[in-house]
């Protein structure tokens, strides 16, 4: 995790008080999507181009709907004084990291070979929840070498549902002499 990303998401998080900071990871989606969504404002945001004044005009207008949540716009505003909103993506993971902390959910990485809808992902971190016996929460990272199935490392473990493992294990049992499924 980046260092400075993760100093920024803990001064806004400390700040911040039980709902407010359900809040805020809200806020920080809302303004990751714009980010996404709007080439010319990504620009704006991360480019020296533009003034500060320009960036915390841009901010109030652009994000005043996020003003009901304490110490946020002068948050992005922080985060543009110091030329860091090309770091937004990491700043928001560090905050969710954080929050997940103080929720007592557990992280983890969910590696598969194509897109998985949301639903799917759901199912999944249900799954781990249940057989962990905590909250799971999976970042989806997708891993071109797995030929098919997914493989999720959580709370130092790796569970491998992947092909290429299953493909090993079947291998394993042929070769020892022992039944297949």
């Amino acid at each position: 995790m980046n260092e400075l990303a993760n100093q920024y998401a803990t001064a806004l998080f400390d700040l911040l008080k039980g709902q407010e900071k359900e809040q805020a990871l809200q806020g920080f989606q809302n303004v990751l999507q714009a980010l996404r969504d709007s080439k010319e404002l990504r620009v704006a945001l991360c480019s020296p181009s533009f003034s500060l004044d320009e960036k915390e005009k841009a901010i109030q207008t652009i994000f005043a709907s996020l003003s009901n949540i304490p110490h946020f716009l002068p948050f992005l505003c922080i985060v543009a004084k110091n030329h860091r909103f090309d770091q937004m993506e990491e700043i928001t993971s560090s905050f969710q990291s954080l929050l997940n902390q103080e929720r007592g959910t557990l992280e983890g990485i969910l590696y598969t070979a194509f897109d998985l809808k949301e639903e799917e992902v759901a199912s999944i971190e249900k799954a781990m929840s249940e057989r962990l016996g905590r909250k799971a929460s999976l970042r989806v990272v997708l891993d071109h070498h797995l030929l098919g199935g997914i493989k999720v490392a959580i709370d130092g473990k790796v569970f491998d549902g992947s092909l290429r493992h299953r493909l090993k294990e079947l291998r394993a049992q042929l070769i020892s002499g022992g039944n297949a499924r």
